[in-house]
């Protein structure tokens, strides 16, 4: 039996051969555009070119070359800005020959010694009372400042328990003109330091401050303030890599496991302490930081030492800058700095 064929498919046929024509042609043309455009680039980069290279620009004395720029540049244009970070040589017409030379532009820069890059590396000694900063870490604090360190002492309360507020808090900026450090004050209570409200302190400071080294007391510490510090410290730095326990008078059981020799810095540590006058009687505060350093340095040093306790260290911060704080001393030619 014969299937009456589809009139509609008599007249649909010879429009989809029209269609499979067109696409043709239109793949044909974009082909053949593409060749015309690739053989138009060639040669106006070859002209370019042979421009750039027959016919140099004049170049004035410091300035770059005019640089080729072939029928790429617009894409590359972003990455050869991100070069420009690197040192750039500059052409210079020697005065006495006539010849061209170059000079790097960072010359000036290197021979001072430090890149604009270079940033200051920041120190916060954390006290609870003034003098305390003074006692566990002016040594350090004192060859720091002369490494270039900005060093900066951040004193909790203004230490109405031990004397008159006013009285002390003058005593603690004159100790700190002394050492050459920074000073910070935050006024809390003495003696009712409390763990929240010191931990929200202490991290709005940190972010102020953005510190690289972090000293603050041990928490091993027969006054109720400084235990209060510490713990509050520990919790408010649990992201900071470099956090160093100090000792003091009223510190209990400290294992130091690093010693730093101040006696270069030692005199300025006794200044800073003489500043404290109305503490001298109450706490004898040289004597105890004369005795306290020459114990540390025992059997090692002939000098006198601080000693610390790493809560964490990131010794590719510490170990170059104590290397570089000052020489070995000259009665013992030991390093100045040591890890137990």
């Amino acid at each position: 039996m014969r299937v009456p064929r589809d009139p509609t498919a008599v007249y649909l046929a010879p429009l989809a051969c029209l269609c499979q024509m067109q696409k043709r042609v239109i793949a044909a043309f974009a082909q053949l555009s593409s060749g015309f455009l690739g053989i138009y680039g060639v040669f106006c980069g070859k002209l370019r070119y042979s421009r750039a290279f027959s016919e140099p620009a004049p170049v004035r004395d410091g300035e770059l070359p005019p640089p080729f720029r072939g029928p790429l540049w617009g894409r590359f244009a972003t990455v050869a800005k991100t070069r420009l970070k690197s040192p750039r040589i500059l052409p210079k017409t020697d005065s006495t020959s006539g010849r061209q030379i170059f000079l790097d532009e960072h010359a000036s820069l290197l021979s001072a010694g430090r890149s604009d890059m270079e940033t200051t590396r920041k120190a916060l000694v954390i006290g609870a009372h003034p003098d305390d900063c003074a006692l566990g870490a002016a040594g350090i604090s004192t060859l720091l400042n002369r490494a270039g360190w900005q060093v900066t002492f951040l004193t909790m309360t203004d230490g109405e328990l031990g004397g008159d507020p006013e009285v002390r808090i003058q005593e603690e900026r004159s100790s700190a003109k002394l050492l050459g450090v920074n000073l910070d004050l935050t006024h809390l209570p003495d003696g009712a330091m409390t763990g929240p409200q010191t931990v929200r302190v202490l991290e709005d400071k940190l972010a102020l401050h953005s510190p690289d080294l972090i000293l603050v007391h041990a928490p091993t510490d027969s006054h109720s303030d400084h235990r209060v510090l510490s713990d509050s410290l520990v919790s408010a730095a649990r992201r900071h890599p470099s956090v160093l326990f100090y000792e003091g008078p009223s510190t209990l059981q400290f294992a130091a496991s690093l010693k730093i020799d101040i006696t270069r810095a030692w005199e300025m540590k006794v200044h800073s302490l003489l500043a404290h006058a109305s503490q001298r009687e109450r706490v004898r505060t040289v004597e105890w930081a004369e005795s306290a350093g020459r114990h540390r340095a025992w059997p090692h040093y002939r000098g006198i030492c601080e000693a610390f306790v790493p809560v964490r260290m990131d010794l590719s911060l510490i170990c170059p800058t104590l290397a570089e704080l000052h020489l070995p001393v000259q009665e013992t030619g030991k390093a100045s700095w040591s890890i137990v």
